[in-house]
C-alpha cells in the first residue's frame, strides 16, 4: 500500500516501504511516532518493547498472529510502561 506520511514541519516521506528512525534516547522519537500514527496508518515498535525475537516462535496463521499482535499493540499503548512482546507476533 502507498501512502504518504507528513512529517512536524511538513516534510513528507511516500512509499510502501518500511521505515526505520535512529535517534539518541530523549530526541522524540516515540513521540513523533505518536503524532504521526494518528493521522496515517502505521504501526511502531519502540525502544521500551521487548524487541528481542523468542527462542522459538509458535507456527500461526496469519489472523491468529495479527490478533496478537493487535493485542499486544493496544496493551502497550494502554500501559506503556509495560514491555510487550509484540515483535514476536509481528514476525
Amino acid at each position: 500500500m502507498d501512502f504518504t506520511i507528513t512529517l512536524p514541519g511538513g516534510s513528507q516521506v511516500a512509499g510502501k516501504h518500511p521505515l526505520v528512525v535512529l535517534g539518541p534516547n530523549g530526541s522524540g522519537k516515540t513521540r513523533q511516532a505518536r503524532n504521526i500514527s494518528s493521522n496515517a496508518p502505521i504501526e511502531f515498535v519502540n525502544a521500551l518493547r521487548n524487541t528481542r525475537v523468542a527462542p522459538e516462535l509458535p507456527a500461526m496463521g496469519v489472523d491468529t498472529a495479527r490478533n496478537q499482535y493487535t493485542q499486544q499493540r493496544n496493551q502497550a499503548k494502554a500501559q506503556h510502561w509495560e514491555l510487550t512482546s509484540e515483535f514476536d507476533s509481528m514476525l
